[in-house]
């Protein structure tokens, strides 16, 4: 049975018209075979050991760098400051020895590093001297590849999105005509994960799809384990879970064969978060303890640390804070022992977070006023710093301009000693005018902050307000509906009862909705229309005797903020609301078009209403109003004949 499941995966990739569907259904969740964690990752940091007595060994420098470059390409199991360190090392080794190709191979070690700690203009530059080495001296194709591929990860990464999937397409161009399938994998899966990046899932996973062709052949298997991991991402965005669980197992086979012990940390976090939102707290457990052993064995603080608040956040939510505030007191003494603030501020708020979940009061908020005074703390010496940084430049200065006068001809001296006196007291005249515009830029930055932050405060505030209205009043309104039915059929149905068990989730989940908005930089029209059906599912059931359709007819998707998506999408689900709520509706009909203009349509046949009547304008009116002029949303409610009313949502 299970040859004959892979059979079937293999004919899908391989379909004719596949990169035009790029979806597939899985029937059921796929787990892989249990492994040792421990055991396995104790054989990938012995082989990494085992390098670096063959470097302290090595007879000569060749051999030492030959060595040290077998060390770096284990870079994914590598502590980043290990990386740096032998890649620096690398470098001057092949200065040492006249190895030219030794310095770009060099140099491409370093871009990753560089990469990781997120310094991406070093990336660039450094990718750009390196090809034009490469370009000029017309060697190692896969290099001068790999380097374009490293830039435009850095592009991206910066937020120029369409200069980043040029790059991509010219990538893939130059590796199909060099025959290189490893880099056409690499280039696929990057220009499918831009287009996740700007919100465009359905051309993101034809590309995945795309890719995933070359997984077949097992020596190209672990090569496609990004893309997997991309693929588990896609799919948890569309809430299509047996699709991730099947991905994110693919991904973690293929990280165990590609022995990397970064990736498979993040592989085992996803699997643990797929675990956690399947109600399978218990068993995620396993994964997340796997992920938090590996990060302490590579010894990287700041990604202990993240992978602690990782563990607090998953005791959290599985009920059991008494371990979450054990390992956030863990994670502050790492922070405090390596001097890192900002990580210092996060596991306090886990510790927070888990002390509330304990009803520990009292010291809940303690904790919070230790985030306050770190904060503060972080705050202070940011300015000491820059005060010190000044302080030092007159200084420097003052030394300067006394080496100057030593050096003056003695018969001139009272002449230009008299021209140094007046350069330092303008110096000093200069520098106290420049700490006094600091003091007030200062001042005036922390009072627009201040300002800034109560702003903010109160736009939050109303936002909650309405959201609270708009989407659980719809979920309270579903229950109302159900307990009428139990009041009219006088005895206590099942499947009502599992419907307000149902209803009753959702409101204590229903605030995701706002953090799926927030949470990326664009949301595309196909987008929030999936998010719309996925809500029309939920509440159907409260709503038996209305058949909801929703239809698409989009052939320019839009690309909306998040903030205005999600503005889009709780108009919506008021509109939905109020129909079925109000409108005795036997019929709702909801139509996405997006061409030259956007427009959404909403359209019942129920009994119609006037909208400009004032015993309509209740709240959930008045926040519609208010979203759709904040927004730019055009709100026109119209008669439909016989009976019923339409309304038009349009934005440009």
């Amino acid at each position: 049975m299970r040859w004959l499941f892979i059979f079937l995966i293999v004919a899908v990739f391989h379909a004719p018209g596949w990169s035009q569907q790029g979806d597939i259904t899985i029937l059921k969740k796929h787990d892989t075979s249990a492994f040792n964690v421990r055991q396995w990752t104790e054989s990938v940091l012995g082989k990494i050991d085992q390098l670096k007595k063959d470097i302290a060994a090595a007879v000569n420098d060749q051999e030492k760098l030959r060595y040290i470059f077998l060390l770096c390409d284990k870079n994914e199991s590598l502590n980043n400051d290990t990386l740096y360190a032998y890649a620096s090392a690398a470098k001057k080794l092949a200065l040492k020895i006249h190895e030219h190709k030794g310095v770009i191979k060099a140099n491409y070690y370093l871009t990753i590093s560089y990469a990781n700690k997120g310094d991406l203009g070093k990336v660039i530059t450094l990718s750009d001297s390196s090809r034009h080495l490469l370009g000029a001296a017309h060697s190692d194709n896969f290099l001068y590849e790999d380097f374009g591929l490293k830039k435009a990860n850095a592009v991206a990464k910066m937020g120029r999105y369409k200069e980043a999937l040029i790059m991509g397409y010219q990538l893939l161009k130059e590796s199909e005509n060099s025959n290189d399938t490893l880099m056409v994998i690499r280039s696929e899966n990057f220009i499918g994960w831009v287009n996740m990046r700007i919100g465009q899932f359905q051309p993101a996973l034809n590309w995945f799809y795309k890719t995933m062709g070359y997984a077949i052949q097992p020596k190209y298997f672990a090569a496609c384990r990004k893309t997997m991991a991309n693929m588990t991402g896609a799919y948890i965005d569309r809430n299509q879970m047996d699709s991730a669980y099947y991905f994110i197992n693919k991904a973690l086979d293929a990280d165990k064969a590609d022995q990397s012990l970064t990736n498979l940390v993040d592989v085992l976090n996803v699997k643990g978060y797929l675990m956690v939102q399947d109600h399978q707290n218990k068993a995620a457990a396993p994964f997340f303890d796997a992920a938090y052993t590996i990060r302490k064995q590579l010894g990287d603080p700041s990604l202990i640390i993240s992978e602690i608040v990782t563990l607090c956040q998953y005791n959290l939510v599985s009920g059991q804070p008494k371990k979450g505030i054990a390992l956030a007191k863990e994670g502050i003494a790492i922070a405090n022992l390596h001097h890192l603030k900002v990580d210092l501020v996060n596991t306090y708020s886990s510790l927070a977070d888990n002390y509330k979940a304990d009803k520990d009061y009292l010291n809940y908020g303690n904790t919070l006023e230790k985030i306050i005074g770190i904060k503060d703390s972080i705050y202070r010496n940011d300015a000491a710093r820059s005060l010190a940084e000044m302080e030092a430049r007159y200084e420097v200065q003052k030394k300067e301009n006394t080496i100057i006068r030593q050096k003056l001809d003695i018969t001139t001296r009272d002449k230009y000693l008299y021209g140094a006196i007046a350069f330092s007291v303008l110096l000093l005249v200069l520098v106290f005018a420049l700490f006094v515009n600091y003091r007030k830029k200062r001042e005036l930055q922390q009072q627009q902050e201040t300002i800034a932050v109560m702003q903010a405060e109160e736009n939050a505030r109303k936002r909650i307000a309405s959201d609270l209205h708009d989407n659980i009043g719809a979920y309270a309104s579903a229950i109302s509906a159900n307990v009428d039915e139990l009041y009219a059929e006088k005895i206590a149905d099942a499947q009502v009862l599992e419907n307000l068990k149902g209803n009753v989730f959702e409101i204590m989940t229903s605030l995701r909705d706002t953090i799926w908005a927030l949470g990326k930089e664009t949301v595309s029209l196909t987008s929030l229309s999936d998010r719309v059906k996925i809500y029309i599912q939920k509440i159907q059931p409260s709503y038996k005797s209305v058949r909801i359709v929703v239809e698409e007819d989009i052939s320019n998707d839009a690309i909306l903020s998040p903030l205005n998506a999600l503005h889009l999408f709780r108009i919506l689900q008021e509109s939905v609301n109020n129909a079925l709520k109000h409108s005795k509706c036997d019929r709702l009909l909801i139509i996405f078009k997006s061409g030259i203009s956007h427009v959404i349509l909403i359209e019942d046949d129920g009994k119609g209403f006037d909208p400009i009547s004032s015993q309509y304008m209740g709240n959930g009116m008045v926040n519609m109003q208010s979203r759709a002029k904040e927004a730019g949303i055009s709100v026109v409610f119209s008669p439909v004949s016989p009976h019923g009313t339409r309304l038009t949502l349009s934005f440009s």
